[in-house]
Parts: C-alpha cells; sequence; structure tokens
C-alpha cells in the first residue's frame, strides 16, 4: 500500500497550486445527467446518480490509467474518529469478495489482464487506482465498479485485514519518521481533525466491528461521493459509454454532513521535541497559512522555490553549503482545498546545530519581509515551476492522477494549466507582503526529533536569558504605566484603557464611547486613515480602538524593531484624534448595520432583552454598539467632547508588554505621552439594583424557530474575591467552566433538551450576575427552565465528591492559564486590574485562591446568591387560538 501521507512535492503541487479566482478560462460546470462536454482532449460528465467521470484521451503508448477517488478520508469519520476507519477500506476493498466474485476471482482477473493495482487513503479521500494495456481497460473498469458497489467483506477477508491493519500499526511505532511527521502536524493543530493519523490509534481501531465497516461502507461509498477518472489510449466517448454501464445500478444515497472545527487562530509559537532511535536530528519549522482558494498560495508556492529549490536557492546554499548547519533541508507550501494550510521548512542535521538552524531560516524569511527578490530569483523559480508541471504529467498515470486531484479539489480538470499560467504573473512586490502575513512569531510551530542519548542542544547565538522584567510608574500628568519585558517571540503589544464604556452614557448618546474608540485611528492632525492604516500595514502590525462596558480603548501589536517608531503614532492617534466627518459616517453605517443584526442572531436578541430587563438602574442594560437612535444622531462634536473629558492622564493605564528594552521603552513612552492632558477622574461609584424579591419569568415572543433561556441571580462586583472564587468552581461543576460539562451539560444534553446549556458568573464595576442560558425548542424551554432551577438549587447543600471539586478546580485553572499566554492577553488583564482598583495581585494569587476553595465556600456563596431570579424565555409567537390564553408579559411562577 501506498504511504497514507504522500508530501511529494511535485505531485501535491497540482493540488494545492491553483487558484478558483484566477481561472480566466474555467471548464464549464458539469451538472447531474448533463450531456458530456469535451475540451482539450478532456471529457467530463456528472452521471444521474451523481458520479463524476473525467476522462483523458493520450495515445503516446497503449497504456490506460483508472482512478477511483472516494470522498471520505480520516477527517470525515464522524463517531470512528481516530479509528483510522476510512484507511481500512483500502486494504477491503481492492481485490476484496464482492456480491458478482470471490476474492480470487478478482486476482484472477488481475493477473490476467496485468493490472498493477494499488490504493491510498489521505485525511480527505481514498484513491483505488490501476494501470493496464488500453485494450484491457473495460474489464478494469468493470472489475473497479463492481468493488465500489457490492463488496461484502467476509468475516474472514475483515479478520485478516484487521491483522493487516494492526501491523501497519506496529510498523508505524517503530518508523520514527512517520511518528516525527504526525507530531509535526499534531503541533501544528489542535482542533481540525486533519491532525489526526490516517491510519488510527490502535485502542480505537480495535473496536471496529464489521458491523461497523458495513455502516461506513454504505454512508460513504455512494456515487455522488466519487470521481473516476482515466487517461490512456482510448477513445473517450466509447470509454465513458463502459463507465456508465459499470456504474449504472450504483443507486446515490444521501451525503452525510460533516461540519469541520475550524482551527483556532495560534497565539504563540510551540515547540515540541521527540527522542528516538535515529542517528540524526530533524526538525520542522512550519507556520498557518492558506486554503487552495486563497490567492496568497501563488506567492508562497514562489518563495518556497526561492528558499530550497536547486543548490543555489537560498536556505541551501546559506545553511547547507556555506554555515555547514544541515544535512539537508526543504521547504514547501501545502494549501489543500480543506484549509490548514501550512508553510513548512524540513531539514535533518545534527542535534546541537538546531537553534542555530531555525535562527538563520528566521533570519531568511525576515529577509524576505524587508527587500524582494531579484529578477534572476523571481524568474528561476517560475521556470522551475513549469518544468515540475512538464515533469509531473508525463505518464498517463500522472495524467489520470492530475485530473482526479483536480476536479476533486476545485471542481475543473484543467487547474494545473491555470495554475502555471497564474503563477507567471506573480511579482517580486507580492511576496513581502505574503511573508509579513505568515511568517509571524506566534504563528510559528517547531517540531524536533532527536537521537536518544543527544545531550540538550544549547543555543550559543542567543542572548543570555533574562528574567521577565516588570515596572510601574506613573507620569506626571497621572497615567499609570505598566512596562514588561517578556523575552520571546520578538512582539510587542500596547493596551491602552481608559475609564467609559456603557457606565458612562445615557439612553441619548448610548453607543459614544465605542464609536469614538473606533474614530481613534481614522485621522488624527498629523495622519490620514489611509496613512495611519499603510503604516501598520507596512510593519506587519495592527491598531485598533473601541468601546465596552466600562472602559474605552487603543490597542496595538507591532515587531520588537518598530516598537519606538509606532509608539509614536500610536500616542498621535490617541492624543490627536480630528474626528473627520467622512470617517464618521462610514464608522456610523456599520455600527448601524450592527445595530440591526441583533435581532438577527436569537442568543443576541435574548440577551439584550434579559440585560434591559434585569438591569434597570445600571447602564449594563445597554450594549456598547448603542442603539440604533442614540447613534444616528451623534455628531463629530460629540465624539471630539467624550474624548477630550476621557482621555486624561487620571483615567488610563497604559500597559506595554512583549520583547523590549526596558530602558529605551520607558524613555519613548515618556516622551510620546509627556503632553497628555491630566484631566479629571471620571470613575463613578458602583450602582446597586434592588433584590429581586420574588421569581420572575418574562415571555419575549420573536421570529426564531427556537427558544433561549436566559437566567440570572443578583451578583457581585469585580473586586470581591472572597465570593468570586468559589463561584467561578460553582460554574465549573454545574457547567463545565468555559467547556461543555457539569451538572446542566449532563443533564439537559443527555435528556435531548438543548442544544447548548451554560452558567457564568458575570462580575463587573456594578454588580453582575451569576446566570446562563440554554438554547432548545420552544416546547422544552419550561422543562429545562425547572430541571437548570433544580441543578442550582441542589448547589447550596449537595455533597460535591473530591475528585468531581479538583476536577472543576483544574477547568478553572487551566481556562485562566490558556487565557494568558500572549503579550496581548496578559497586558489586557494587568491594565483592566490596575485601572478598575483590583490589583495586579489578584492575578498573580488567583491559582492559590481557587486551589484553596472548599465545598463549604461553595455551599455559602450558592445559598448567598442563587435565590430570586429572573428568567427570560424567548420563544417564538403562540398560534393565534393559543395567543388568547397565554400573555405576553411577566409572570411569577412561584418558584420554579
Amino acid at each position: 500500500m501506498e504511504a497514507s501521507h504522500r508530501i511529494i512535492l511535485a505531485a501535491l503541487l497540482v493540488v494545492v497550486g491553483f487558484s478558483i479566482a484566477a481561472a480566466a478560462d474555467p471548464a464549464p460546470a458539469a451538472k447531474p445527467g448533463a450531456v458530456a462536454w469535451t475540451r482539450d482532449g478532456v471529457t467530463m460528465k456528472v452521471l444521474d446518480n451523481g458520479l463524476t467521470v473525467v476522462l483523458q484521451e493520450n495515445h503516446m503508448a497503449p497504456v490506460a490509467a483508472l482512478r477511483i477517488y472516494v470522498e471520505t478520508g480520516s477527517m470525515y469519520e464522524e463517531e470512528y474518529l481516530g479509528a483510522g476507519i476510512s484507511h481500512i477500506f483500502e486494504h477491503l476493498i481492492s481485490g476484496g469478495t464482492t456480491s458478482t466474485r470471490s476474492e480470487t476471482e478478482s486476482t484472477r482477473i488481475l493477473d490476467r489482464i496485468g493490472g498493477q493495482d494499488n490504493a491510498y487513503t489521505t485525511v480527505d479521500h481514498t484513491c483505488y487506482h490501476a494501470s493496464t494495456l488500453a485494450e484491457n481497460l473495460p474489464t478494469l473498469i468493470d472489475l473497479m465498479a463492481d468493488w465500489m458497489k457490492n463488496s461484502t467483506f467476509p468475516q474472514a477477508e475483515y479478520e485478516r485485514e484487521m491483522k493487516v491493519v494492526n501491523r501497519e500499526l506496529e510498523m508505524r511505532r517503530d518508523n520514527p519518521q512517520t511518528l516525527f511527521y504526525q507530531a509535526s502536524v499534531q503541533n501544528a493543530f489542535r482542533v481540525h481533525p486533519c491532525r489526526l493519523p490516517v491510519i488510527g490509534y490502535k485502542e480505537l481501531l480495535a473496536k471496529i466491528t464489521r458491523d461497523d465497516i458495513v455502516t461506513y461502507y454504505k454512508r460513504h461509498y455512494t456515487p455522488n461521493k466519487m470521481i473516476v477518472a482515466a487517461a490512456g489510449d482510448f477513445d473517450a466517448k466509447e470509454t465513458l459509454a463502459i463507465v456508465e454501464k459499470a456504474f449504472a445500478d450504483f443507486k446515490r444515497h444521501a451525503e452525510p454532513l460533516v461540519v469541520l472545527p475550524e482551527e483556532p487562530r495560534q497565539v504563540g509559537r510551540r515547540y515540541v521535541e521527540r527522542a528516538a532511535p535515529v542517528k540524526r536530528a530533524s526538525m520542522m519549522m512550519a507556520f498557518h497559512t492558506v486554503p487552495l482558494q486563497h490567492p496568497d498560495l501563488y506567492p508562497l508556492d514562489i518563495i518556497s522555490y526561492v528558499l530550497s529549490w536547486g543548490d543555489s536557492s537560498r536556505l541551501v546554499r546559506r545553511l547547507r553549503e556555506e554555515d555547514q548547519l544541515v544535512y539537508s533541508i526543504d521547504t514547501w507550501s501545502y494549501t489543500p482545498h480543506y484549509g490548514c494550510g501550512r508553510f513548512v521548512v524540513s531539514m535533518n542535521l545534527p542535534y546541537e546545530n538546531i537553534h542555530k538552524a531555525e535562527r538563520a531560516v528566521l533570519e531568511e524569511l525576515d529577509r524576505l519581509k524587508r527587500e524582494p527578490v531579484t529578477a534572476a530569483e523571481l524568474a528561476r523559480a517560475k521556470k522551475q515551476k513549469v518544468a515540475d508541471d512538464v515533469f509531473g504529467a508525463q505518464t498517463v498515470e500522472d495524467q489520470a492522477a492530475n485530473l482526479g486531484y483536480n476536479v476533486m479539489a476545485v471542481n475543473d480538470p484543467f487547474f494545473d494549466r491555470t495554475y502555471v499560467t497564474t503563477i507567471q504573473k506573480v511579482t517580486a512586490a507580492e511576496l513581502m507582503p505574503a511573508a509579513k502575513r505568515y511568517f509571524r512569531p506566534e504563528n510559528l510551530s517547531v517540531t524536533v526529533l532527536r537521537p536518544v542519548d543527544a545531550k540538550a542542544a544549547v543555543d550559543e547565538t542567543a542572548a543570555p536569558a533574562e528574567p521577565a522584567a516588570f515596572k510601574r510608574f506613573v507620569l506626571p500628568n497621572g497615567l499609570v504605566v505598566l512596562l514588561k519585558r517578556n523575552p520571546g517571540p520578538k512582539l510587542v503589544s500596547v493596551q491602552a484603557y481608559f475609564w467609559g464604556g456603557v457606565r458612562s452614557e445615557t439612553d441619548a448618546d448610548n453607543g459614544v464611547c465605542n464609536l469614538t474608540g473606533g474614530m481613534l485611528v481614522k485621522g488624527t492632525k498629523l495622519n490620514d486613515a489611509a496613512t495611519i492604516a499603510r503604516y501598520f500595514d507596512s510593519i506587519g502590525g495592527s491598531i485598533g480602538g473601541g468601546g465596552g462596558r466600562n472602559s474605552f480603548y487603543l490597542t496595538a501589536q507591532m515587531l520588537s524593531d518598530d516598537f519606538e517608531d509606532a509608539i509614536r503614532v500610536y500616542a498621535d492617534c490617541l492624543k490627536n484624534p480630528t474626528f473627520p466627518e467622512a470617517e464618521l459616517d462610514k464608522l456610523r453605517e456599520r455600527a448601524l448595520a450592527g445595530i440591526d443584526q441583533i435581532n438577527d442572531d436569537p442568543y443576541r436578541e435574548a440577551s439584550l432583552a434579559f440585560q434591559q430587563a434585569f438591569f434597570t438602574k445600571s447602564r449594563y442594560r445597554s450594549f456598547p454598539i448603542g442603539t440604533r437612535k442614540a447613534v444616528e444622531g451623534l455628531t463629530r462634536a460629540d465624539l471630539a467632547a467624550y474624548h477630550r473629558q476621557h482621555v486624561a492622564g487620571k483615567n488610563g493605564v497604559l500597559a506595554v508588554y512583549g520583547e523590549i528594552d526596558m530602558a529605551k521603552a520607558e524613555g519613548a513612552i515618556r516622551a510620546a505621552f509627556a503632553d497628555l492632558p491630566t484631566g479629571a477622574p471620571t470613575r463613578t461609584p458602583p450602582v446597586v439594583e434592588a433584590p429581586i424579591r420574588k421569581d420572575v419569568v418574562i415571555t419575549k415572543h420573536t421570529d426564531k424557530k427556537q427558544a433561549v433561556v436566559m437566567f440570572g441571580f443578583r451578583g457581585m462586583t469585580i473586586d470581591n474575591a472572597a465570593d468570586r472564587m468559589p463561584a467561578v468552581v460553582l460554574d465549573a461543576v454545574v457547567s463545565g467552566m468555559n467547556l461543555p460539562g457539569g451538572w446542566l451539560h449532563t443533564d439537559l444534553r443527555g435528556a435531548g433538551l438543548v442544544y447548548a446549556v451554560h452558567a457564568f458568573n458575570w462580575t463587573q464595576i456594578d454588580p453582575g450576575y451569576f446566570g446562563g442560558y440554554a438554547i432548545c425548542q420552544p416546547d422544552k424551554a419550561d422543562e429545562v427552565v425547572r430541571r437548570i432551577r433544580a441543578h442550582l438549587d441542589r448547589a447550596k447543600t449537595a455533597d460535591i465528591p473530591p475528585d468531581e471539586l479538583a476536577r472543576a478546580k483544574r477547568m478553572v485553572i487551566t481556562a485562566f492559564v490558556l487565557d494568558r499566554q500572549t503579550n496581548e492577553a496578559v497586558a489586557l488583564k494587568d491594565a483592566l486590574l490596575e485601572l478598575y482598583g483590583t490589583g495586579l495581585e489578584f492575578d498573580r494569587k488567583y491559582i492559590q485562591r481557587v486551589n484553596a476553595v472548599t465545598v463549604e465556600d461553595i455551599h455559602r456563596v450558592a445559598k448567598k446568591y442563587l435565590t430570586n431570579w429572573l428568567v427570560l424565555v424567548a420563544r417564538p409567537k403562540p398560534a393565534a387560538s393559543a395567543e388568547k390564553a397565554q400573555a405576553d408579559g411577566v409572570r411569577n411562577p412561584g418558584g420554579s
């Protein structure tokens, strides 16, 4: 069998190197039952049953190649995910027993026609392929069609091939390079199922039964999920008729809807090291990039050729020839149609060189960001691509593979030609922004395979490690500055927060804070909006502002080398916005569009209605985005006045965290913010709501199909550490903290009552609430409310076993740590702790306080806060007949 993962660039570039948007003359779209079309020697048709057929005549030699692609692979395995069930079929189907032939008969036919058959499985498809003399192609089509349609999987064959697959798994464990490649994929992808090994895990494979095989076969082996591709010395019209006849009785099945999770944006450099019985080390440096359909795949492919294709390429010349750091080095840009793109630098090298080699690679990648490649390098890369394309399509096997890949990926058999044409148009100027977008330190995953007995590699090229430095100081104008040097990725996060938010607004100007924050980057006395945007784009940075519940902000990110210049532009935006009328009109329209969309989302619609009912005094009854009436009435003068009042030293905190020189950074900050006005403090005391004297349930009728339940009890302020810690552990016990789990999830999801259910402890400057939500069918809403209340009442007295309490604490601590991985995240948290007066020590002692929570603490807090509640149920309007009998408003169900 072929390897499950094939990283052979000459072949993969056909799959990964096309842009849908770039096709100047795309092939006609094939529709089920349509007449076949033919162009440039290629014939294509989608049969009535959904089977796609694509054929290419090639009369150079009397041979033919046939390939059948089944659109199922390891990432589509649903309940069998991780078991490798897709891979099992390449063993069972190819040459196996069908309802019309025995395994022996299939073998005899292949022997008679001299057929060379094989199969392989990847993350997104399984392919069965064979080659033979052209005169035997009809026999081969009939044979392989029988495998697809009529496999029966006799128990004896199933047991035999499962043993074979298990042996493959054992061989895989003994293959360090296979494990190394898999480790690199899992290092880069933490959520997307492309991270799972195609062959599966032994313990999950052991659970697969023959019944599972039959179920999966019926689900996925259906003509509407298959592509038949053939190339060779045949008449396309005659061959199409043969294929149609062979698959005529193959009935279409309903296709399973498999929704793949989106891989979260990587927020920090990852490093994984594995030891194995190898003589030399290997290292992969991978950056997340783009899917097949993205136009950046073209400059990324050119960059790969510039870096490593040929002895004169940049990385080969420097790391292998000049510095002699590696034995070999290669790059590839892998951009599959399902996403999960990666740009990979792979090398084989002495273990003691890994740090030097990584640094050298990063220097060459940074060079691509600053300097355009030469005309000679660009021309050579394009020529190499043309040559690869020609060499990769010489045989009928290559041509059939190209056809199948192209149709599977983008439904166009000519995309290899389109790719070559489009890549010739790439300019040197396009490479620099692409390099900046993807070759970012926080986007890097490094995986190392080292010899078992290798001594730890020392990064001799790095400066001696320094402990993280921190300094808090106050400028003469009252601005508090938090400065932290965090050695690591050469990034800096700048976060300025000022008192404001919805707490500073009225109904008449709701949204003024958010709009003012957004306008900070839309023009100053020195720069207009376009100049500010171009500047931050040019340094690979970002800047943006907005408003929240209690504050408004301006944040920016940049590379360390750009900090001293960028902080001046940043400070200009913060101090000197001019609020241009034209820019305000554009931003206002976007805000109004966002306001209009609130009611499009069932959760946001219900959340706003809940907050308006729950808060009667506090401004938390409003969303930061504002109301249509208020935002429409806001003027440039309103924003300028709000800015003058709130952007002042005594109202703000500036946090600058990252790889910085402390002394230089302090000097730059003092110079940039020396003229910030002192101003007057604008913080107001907390607004305390009246207690909820008895349970209240509100019904809100909507035009949605599902119901949303929102609930809340009067809560605590953000600085109440004594109650916050037990409350957050209580959240983990009843609903799993940030992940589905706990009592509510187990009961309500287990009973099929809800799509989602969660609780949370919402703490703010004004007292918030302990509450949550559930999304369910309308007729289940009352039962959902009843069960939620029962579990929350249970929290007041129920025994929580030690293992359950420990698990809840681990959830809380894990969420806390995961939420503080980047300079940006930590700077934000610290700035708000400082602004709100909670103090930085709150986070420093967070884990200690969580671990100190007892069951008695949870009972105390539950009894204190989980008393009377307000519940809002947003549900569809009842039918006219029932409407008269049901009041739309407030009702008191007597504690339900």
